[in-house]
């Protein structure tokens, strides 16, 4: 009977501590996957602006940054949008990706881009994250975050900031700023568009 009393405590001793080490296990993966996805986010938005107005043919005023557009592309705080010649034709094609605009949506960084079947639409690339933030500095230092459509066209830097947050809570986490159980994790890049 002692025995056996002693293996009850010794096995809910261990069951104690592998549920521990497993909650941790689960919680450590979701962090490094948060990680993971910032920097791939970051790493896109940043790689794309820099490629903004790529125009080999020096064809006057048709690629840079775009003020608004349709479907809901814009260059403001949370939102970026511009075009590229990627074919080098001198042309804005309307067949390929030479129109870009990245905004987060539903927990996750989307892509405007050209559909399998032919169709321009958002589509998902980076899963959880949470905000995109983007500060533009004009060629004359002026800092803003929703340029108007006279100074789209003076652009030189974009501060691009992204914060990726976990897909679960974790009950014993609080955030000290929003207040809720989702580890955060946050990266900010500056981009000159060297095309402009």
């Amino acid at each position: 009977m002692i025995a056996m009393a002693l293996g009850l405590v010794i096995l809910g001793a261990a069951y104690a501590v592998f549920t521990l080490q497993n909650r941790q296990l689960g919680n450590q993966e979701q962090v490094v996957d948060i990680q993971q996805n910032a920097r791939a986010a970051i790493d896109i938005v940043s790689r794309e602006i820099r490629m903004a107005g790529f125009n080999p043919q020096r064809t006057t005023g048709t690629f840079g940054f775009q003020y608004s557009a349709s479907e809901g592309r814009a260059t403001n705080a949370s939102s970026v949008a511009f075009t590229t010649d990627n074919d080098g034709d001198g042309a804005l094609d309307t067949n390929d990706l030479e129109e870009v605009a990245f905004r987060v949506n539903g927990g996750a960084l989307e892509r405007y881009a050209i559909a399998s079947d032919g169709t321009r639409s958002w589509q998902p690339i980076v899963e959880t994250i949470e905000t995109l933030s983007l500060t533009y500095t004009l060629i004359d230092g002026t800092v803003v975050t929703a340029p108007t459509s006279a100074q789209v066209s003076s652009i030189a830097k974009v501060r691009v900031q992204v914060t990726a947050k976990t897909a679960k809570p974790d009950p014993a986490y609080t955030d000290p700023v929003n207040n809720d159980h989702h580890r955060r994790y946050t990266l900010t890049a500056v981009v000159a568009p060297r095309n402009l």
